[in-house]
């Protein structure tokens, strides 16, 4: 359980040239157990996108793994509806909103 280093990810990024965002990620549920925490705080390249910050939190939480899929993410408190055209910032609050289940 838990995660590893945002450090990891960060390097490989800055290996490649590329400019990369920090971004903490706000975990709901089934996420914030299978994390063993609130948040993760991940790097991706600029500019900001979901596909990125999915491949991120699977790289740096393998235990998010198999919630991805299934999940969907919020930016600045609004649920996401399409993530092709979603963009967030290092400074954005973003939140994994893993799927829910009861009556």
């Amino acid at each position: 359980k838990g995660c590893t280093s945002v450090d990891c990810v960060s390097e490989v990024y800055a290996m490649a040239g590329a400019e990369t965002l920090a971004v903490k990620v706000l975990l709901f549920g089934p996420a914030r157990e299978a994390a063993d925490a609130g948040h993760v705080e991940v790097s991706v390249p600029a500019p900001g996108t979901l596909a990125a910050l999915r491949e991120a939190l699977k790289e740096v939480c393998p235990a998010l793994g198999p919630l991805l899929p299934s999940s969907r993410f919020s930016v600045e408190q609004e649920l996401v509806q399409d993530e092709a055209f979603a963009a967030f910032s290092g400074s954005s609050e973003v939140a994994l909103i893993p799927p829910v289940s009861g009556g």
